[in-house]
């Protein structure tokens, strides 16, 4: 079938479920064929190509809903809604989203780029449904990593209250990024389908079918049937109504209990069990997540094609080479991390330093508590999130870190704008709810060389230390910058030059070159840590034009506080800060081009306001 002439998922109530095979080998095929010209979220998708047909055939979207608890496993969806002639835009700027994105589907009714959200969403929709009088399924898709996580179990924990009928899909294939990891994962390997309780379960159903006045009975027998004739599960304990395990690859099996939950009186969940990469075999066998989010790749033979040469790291690369010394040669450090080992290249320390490295799975509120607990306890804690992570994790950084004083590290990872992903995943505000914090410390290098250099002053300091990076190709650097604390380090200065340009993170590099290439009388300023603030060397400037360049932040925060201080002197400053506005996603320079806020636009209007003069 040509996938790209697919305009709705109508066809599909006509196809037979040799036919339905056939379609998902075809999808998979166009899947695999796109993203390894364009990059994306190979395996989660694959994983679910039989799932989401399935759904697609039993239910009707115009009028059903449909949540996709986080947003990279919807490609398949994105393929039956008709958008598969845009997929060779996939990521790109003003192209098809990677996510859900309602302003490109009215079928996208929910947007998630990160996770466990999807059922405490669908329960209130489903209350509002029931509220109007209206007759519609709501079915929320959630993965066995993201059910794990403590917003999940609070929208389990509640179900039960709440009388209003969802319908929870548990696409469980043993993987988050990297293995699901925990007692959740543990228990879900232990559930398997009683053909005495499903049997008896469908008569007792039949029976009462047309009895509504005792459906509440019903349900309850049913649970107390469930822990006589079927081991106990954790859904049993949530009084939850439970249908499975399902095999997801199977077309007729899916077919016959989708049927049952939309027949269903109350909510239901449908254990559905897959395999994570299917039907590709470089991503069926991925155990590190290799083939989660994915570059461009060959698709024959399912190498990366790496970009980078011999001279370049990132400085992802340079943080794990720092972690694994730090954990070889200290053995009161700890290493955590929530289900990003693989992307933030830890693997070798994980592999390696067992004893010292944690994975606690998606469940960043529990990192930063469990990372307080060991520093009150004389460890030394590291915490690696992405930006856009931590944000989960805040109201513990707030109360139980910061509060306190705690001494640890945040390895803050994708600071700044990450491209691809997007909106969801643009880490720019973490300088923004980070800054108030009493004793929060701050620091944004611009290369390998100043990056090492604060972790080793970090070592000096007490205190909740943070430092942000972004995702960026950069020159291999052995050396380790001499960074003296709260310091600014002054890249060019002359008391003769009337202009002074402080600009964080790696575009200072760019900058710097064009200011030496073209001669102009300018100071730069590198503010590696953001906070504190050098009040020193802001003073030495203070006679100068100021220009602050920070696209790695929305003004509020380090900008802000640099415009508070001059202003008790009635300095006025200006600047170039990313907009308080969620960010489309796009490659990194493509983004910053569209905002006019890459390095060439920004100096060449520096350039122009000074001459203004």
């Amino acid at each position: 079938m040509n996938i790209k002439e697919i305009k709705n998922d109508h066809f599909l109530k006509q196809l037979n479920n040799k036919e339905m095979n056939e379609l998902a080998k075809d999808i998979r095929c166009f899947l695999v064929d796109n993203i390894s010209k364009t990059g994306g979220h190979l395996s989660s998708n694959l994983g679910d190509v039989e799932l989401i047909l399935m759904l697609h055939k039993i239910f009707d979207f115009d009028n059903d809903k449909i949540l996709f608890d986080v947003g990279h496993q919807a490609y398949t969806h994105k393929i039956l809604t008709g958008r598969a002639n845009q997929f060779d835009t996939l990521r790109q700027i003003d192209g098809l989203s990677g996510f859900l994105s309602s302003s490109e589907s009215k079928y996208d009714i929910f947007e998630s780029g990160h996770s466990s959200t999807s059922i405490s969403t669908a329960m209130g929709m489903a209350t509002a449904r029931d509220a109007n009088n209206e007759n519609y399924q709501i079915i929320c898709v959630i993965g066995d990593a993201s059910i794990a996580n403590g917003i999940a179990f609070e929208a389990l924990n509640n179900l039960l209250e709440n009388n209003h009928k969802i319908i929870i899909i548990l696409n469980d294939n043993n993987m988050s990024i990297n293995r699901s990891v925990g007692a959740m994962n543990k228990s879900l390997g232990k559930i398997r389908t009683s053909k005495v309780y499903s049997n008896f379960k469908d008569w007792f159903l039949k029976v009462f079918k047309n009895h509504p006045k005792f459906v509440d009975f019903v349900v309850r027998f049913m649970h107390r049937l469930a822990l006589i004739i079927r081991s106990d599960n954790l859904f049993d304990n949530f009084e939850i109504s439970y249908l499975g395990a399902i095999d997801g690859h199977n077309v007729k099996k899916l077919e016959k209990a989708l049927k049952k939950a939309k027949d269903y009186k109350s909510s239901i969940l449908v254990h559905v069990r897959t395999k994570k990469g299917y039907g590709y075999k470089f991503s069926e066998n991925d155990v590190v997540g290799k083939y989660h989010g994915v570059s461009k790749f060959n698709k024959d033979s399912g190498e990366i094609i790496n970009t980078l040469k011999n001279d370049e790291t990132t400085f992802t690369n340079e943080v794990a080479n720092y972690m694994y010394e730090k954990l070889k040669n200290d053995k009161n450090s700890y290493l955590i991390s929530s289900a990003m080992v693989y992307n933030t290249s830890l693997t070798k320390c994980f592999n390696d330093f067992k004893n010292q490295c944690v994975d606690v799975g998606i469940s960043e509120e529990h990192a930063v508590c469990f990372a307080n607990g060991l520093a009150l306890n004389n460890k030394y804690p590291f915490v690696s999130f992405y930006s856009t992570f931590m944000q989960r994790g805040y109201d513990e950084i707030v109360h139980d870190v910061c509060r306190i004083n705690s001494n640890m590290t945040f390895l803050v990872d994708r600071a700044g704008i990450v491209g691809e992903d997007g909106k969801t995943h643009q880490g720019v505000f973490d300088v923004s709810f980070l800054y108030p914090l009493e004793n929060s410390i701050i620091a944004c290098p611009t290369n390998p060389s100043n990056l090492k250099g604060i972790l080793k002053c970090f070592e000096t300091i007490k205190g909740p230390k943070f430092v942000r990076y972004q995702k960026m190709v950069c020159k291999k650097n052995d050396d380790i910058c001499d960074v003296s604390f709260a310091k600014f380090i002054i890249e060019l200065f002359d008391v003769k030059n009337p202009v002074s340009i402080i600009v964080v993170g790696h575009s200072l590099e760019i900058i710097k070159e064009m200011i030496i290439k073209n001669n102009l009388p300018f100071n730069l300023i590198n503010p590696i840590f953001l906070k504190p603030l050098d009040c020193e060397t802001l003073n030495m400037i203070i006679n100068t034009k100021i220009y602050v360049y920070d696209n790695t932040s929305v003004f509020d925060g380090f900008t802000s506080a640099i415009m508070d201080y001059y202003s008790r002197y009635n300095k006025i400053i200006k600047h170039y800060c990313l907009p308080n506005k969620y960010i489309k996603h796009g490659k990194y320079q493509d983004v910053l081009k569209y905002l006019k806020l890459d390095e060439e636009t920004v100096l060449n209007d520096i350039i122009s306001d000074y001459g203004k003069e």
